[in-house]
Order: C-alpha cells, then sequence, then structure tokens
C-alpha cells in the first residue's frame, strides 16, 4: 500500500506496525495525539491488548517508540489489557495521561515518566479510579479529559452502561509535613495545598473546596509557577511524579467520584465537546444522546437506521456530532438545527471509528447566524464543508464531506436559538429516520488499507493514524508535509 490519493494530493504511508494479536472485538486499539511542552514532535500513544505504544510522530519516527506495560490491582489479564486513553495538555501537575483497563479500572499516570521508561518498562500509576471494580468490574469503554478543568476533572463509561465524573480532590498528591490541610487561602478548602502557607492560618472547615485550587480563582496558588517536576523512570518508585520541594511530601490522591443518572443499561462510548459544556453518549441500543454537562439535560439526539452505534465524534467547532455503529453507516447530527445533516453511506461493515479533520475545512460564517452553537467563541467558527474520516470492520478508510447547504438546509428546518434552558429530551423518544428520508452522502475517498479490521482513526495536522484490533498502526502523512 502505496498511500491514499485525496483531492488534497496523495498521503504517503510513512511507517507501520504489524499486527500482533488475534481479533477481539472488546479490546479495540485507540490513540491519542500528545503534545508535550519540552518535546518539538507530538506523541501518539496506542492501546494495545496487552501494553501501551509510545511513538514520537517525528522525521524518523520509527526507532523513537517503545511498549510500556500497565497493569491495575488484582490478578488477572484483565488488570493488565488497556482498552481506552485520553490525554490533557492542561494538566500542571504532570499526571495527563488516563488509561482505562478491560478490568474497569482507570489509571492515572504521566506521560513523561511513561517515555522515561525503557522498551518494556512497567511505570506505577499515580492514582488507580474505580479500584478493584467497587463501582463497577466492567471493561472501560471510553475516558475522556473534561476541557476547561485543567486536568481536574474526568469521565468514564464502561460496557455495562455506567456513567462516572471523577474529580481529583488531591489535586498535586502533595501535602505539608506538618499535615496542615486546605489550600490556606479558602475557607472550607480541604484539597491538599501544594505548598506550606507560612503567612495564612490552614482552614479547619471539613466541607470540600468545589474547585481545584489551580483553577479556581482569585487563589494566590494559581499564581505561583509550579516547580519542575523530576520524573523518576525506575518502574520501583512508588511514585513516577516527585517534586523536590524538601518542605512537602507524596500523598495519595483521594478521587471525589460522582455517580451520573447518564448511566444505561447498555453499553456507551462518550465524547466530550470541544467546550467542555457537553458530552455525547452513543449506546449499543442505536440511541446517541447529547447531554448538557454537567446539569445533564438531553439536549438533541437520533436514533441509528438499526443496530447498536460504536464510535462517536465532535466537530472541531462543536455544531456538529458524527456517530456509526452497525448499519454500517455514519449519522452526522446538527445541534444547532437539532436536527440530522446527513447520512454517510459506503462502508460494508461495522464502523468502529470516526474523526473530523478540520485541516481540510475552509471556513465560512456559521450555517445559522441567529443560532448559538454550544462552544466557546475561541473555537473555530464553522466550516463551509467539514471532513470526515471513518473506519471499520471493513478494513477500509473512507473520506467524506458534508458540504454548508446539507447543514443549513437542516438548519432552515429545524433553528433554535440555544439548547441552554431547552426543556430536557426524552432518548427514548428518538425515532430512526426512513430510508427515503436520510440526506445520503456518498464517500469522497475509499480505500482498502489492510487486512485486519480497523478499529480508530485519529488525524492531526501532519498525519493520519490508524489501528486494528489486532495491534496494527499505520501511520500517513498528509501531502506536503514533512515526512
Amino acid at each position: 500500500m502505496q498511500g491514499v490519493l485525496t483531492p488534497e494530493g496523495r498521503w504517503s504511508l510513512v511507517a507501520e506496525r504489524r499486527t500482533s494479536h488475534p481479533f477481539n472485538p472488546e479490546t479495540p486499539s485507540t490513540c491519542v495525539i500528545c503534545h508535550l511542552p519540552d518535546r518539538k514532535a507530538p506523541v501518539a500513544v496506542f492501546n494495545l491488548p496487552r501494553a501501551l505504544f509510545l511513538c514520537a510522530l517525528s522525521p524518523g519516527a520509527g526507532s523513537d517508540s517503545r511498549l510500556v506495560e500497565v497493569r491495575g490491582t488484582g490478578p488477572g489479564p484483565a488488570t493488565a489489557s488497556p482498552t481506552c486513553v485520553a490525554f490533557t495538555p492542561e494538566a500542571q501537575d504532570g499526571l495527563d495521561l488516563l488509561v482505562g483497563m478491560a478490568s474497569g479500572e482507570v489509571l492515572l499516570l504521566s506521560l513523561a515518566g511513561c517515555l522515561a521508561q525503557p522498551n518494556g518498562g512497567k511505570p506505577v500509576p499515580a492514582a488507580i479510579y474505580n479500584e478493584a471494580g467497587v463501582d463497577t468490574p466492567a471493561r472501560a469503554v471510553s475516558v475522556q479529559w473534561i476541557p476547561g478543568t485543567n486536568g481536574g476533572s474526568f469521565i468514564a463509561t464502561h460496557a455495562d452502561g455506567a456513567f462516572h465524573a471523577y474529580h481529583r480532590v488531591g489535586y498535586l498528591v502533595l501535602v505539608p509535613r506538618d499535615g496542615a490541610q486546605g489550600c490556606g487561602f479558602h475557607r472550607g478548602c480541604t484539597i491538599p495545598q501544594a505548598y506550606p502557607a507560612r503567612s495564612v492560618t490552614p482552614c479547619t472547615s471539613l466541607s470540600v473546596c468545589p474547585a481545584s485550587c489551580l483553577h479556581c480563582s482569585p487563589c494566590p496558588l494559581a499564581a505561583r509557577p509550579l516547580p519542575p517536576p523530576q520524573i523518576l523512570g525506575q518502574s520501583s518508585d512508588k511514585w513516577l511524579l516527585h517534586r523536590t520541594n524538601s518542605e512537602v511530601e507524596p500523598l495519595k490522591m483521594v478521587p471525589h467520584r460522582t455517580m451520573s443518572a447518564l448511566s444505561r443499561g447498555c453499553s456507551v462510548i462518550a465524547a466530550m465537546s470541544p467546550a467542555g459544556d457537553a458530552v455525547a453518549l452513543a449506546g449499543r441500543d442505536g440511541r446517541l444522546a447529547i447531554h448538557a454537562y454537567p446539569t445533564g439535560a438531553c439536549i438533541g439526539g437520533f436514533k441509528s437506521y438499526y443496530g447498536g452505534l460504536t464510535c462517536v465524534a465532535w466537530s472541531a467547532d462543536g455544531y456538529l456530532v458524527a456517530a456509526g455503529g452497525e448499519d454500517d453507516l455514519i449519522t452526522v447530527y446538527s445541534l444547532v438545527s437539532k436536527a440530522v445533516a446527513a447520512v454517510c453511506q459506503g462502508h460494508s461493515s461495522w464502523i468502529t471509528g470516526a474523526a473530523f479533520d478540520p485541516w481540510t475545512a475552509s471556513g465560512t460564517p456559521p450555517p445559522s447566524p441567529e443560532a448559538t452553537p454550544p462552544s466557546s467563541p475561541r473555537l473555530q467558527r464553522a466550516s463551509a464543508s467539514y471532513r470526515l474520516a471513518s473506519v471499520g470492520q471493513d478494513c477500509q478508510l473512507l473520506l467524506w464531506e458534508v458540504s454548508a447547504p446539507a447543514v443549513r438546509a437542516a438548519t432552515r428546518t429545524h433553528s433554535v436559538r440555544s439548547w441552554r434552558g431547552v426543556k430536557s429530551l426524552d432518548p427514548g423518544s428518538f425515532a430512526a429516520l426512513r430510508r427515503g428520508d436520510m440526506p445520503l452522502v456518498g464517500p469522497l475517498v475509499q480505500q482498502r488499507m489492510t487486512a485486519d479490521p480497523l478499529s480508530s482513526v485519529t488525524v492531526s495536522e501532519q498525519d493520519v493514524l490508524l489501528s486494528s484490533y489486532g495491534g496494527g498502526i499505520l501511520r500517513l502523512c498528509r501531502a506536503g508535509r514533512t515526512q
């Protein structure tokens, strides 16, 4: 396979990792692209059936890669089988990588600490959520950081339909040696303090501060620069991240867990909106439900033509949500119009991964001037066309283009100003479109990539990464980019 011919030019195959495990539909390989401030090239993190695969996306990156083994608590292969990953560049304490496990546990790690490991290293998690399946023993299906929380909150969904929201109470893993509690600046805050408060009397109330010290304005800690972390790369170290301040000592984080009414009775995969104010839940019951976060009000959604949904993705501007699954279709839903904008037809088997490509869409004003999108004004504006990539168990990569007329037509039919304040909808009332009413869209590009079923597609400005269920990886470099 020489590459993929697209309207913008040929995507060249730069690197390939062969399949190393047999097909297992319960352990799909997924990918997240991570940007670290002290590294020029981004790092791709893949969860394989028995390890994490780390690869630098730079010229000659084939040699700058390694496998690291992660393990939760307890015996058995499920505690050593990662099923999903998530990364945030916002975490100011260096604990920025989440790994969901087949045992249901969620591990919190430092990506810099993992990169400091040798090939085959075994980094020790800084914290384990849902430890030993105390909340649910079902496999973790998806983990997502919540944007705007500085790495302080994330969500996780499981194969039994459970939806959990986690808030890191012990944000910096550090407390003063004298045992004083609280940030020292907020009355009623019991968050372990990052620095000794020599001139401020520590608070004594047992109530919990509603926000982490690092993003709770006007907390003076937010203006204090953090000392550079010292990464300990040995597997025998109890902590991967340790700060050299002699007046503090490490303390294991205690998670504050919140059960949500968003849980369903079937496996669901979640995707947070770019602004962090909505979450899309695609379930094996065939329903995509979009909920305002954190209120939980259902603000939109649809039902698949038939079968369950297995993947979901947001557009970069927060206007569109795409979901695909067992009906071999990708349905693109407009959150502005509360209607289906397009149905992409072309796959010949279950769809397993989808991702919007904002680097090939042309920018124009939003599709409805009077409509307010559920996204931050700092995000890019709506596009004249939206490029979408998808992969499936038919081993194919397909590219789609949802044009502005399709989005605007749906907007004119069902236009609303905003979902904020709208009465919550009932996801059980969503009805599937009849075949004749579907706004069908054909593929722009269609190509068979491997002999193994594909499980995910991830796009960046430079690369397009594909992974298969058996641990195979393809790295494609965009036309005109440095290889």
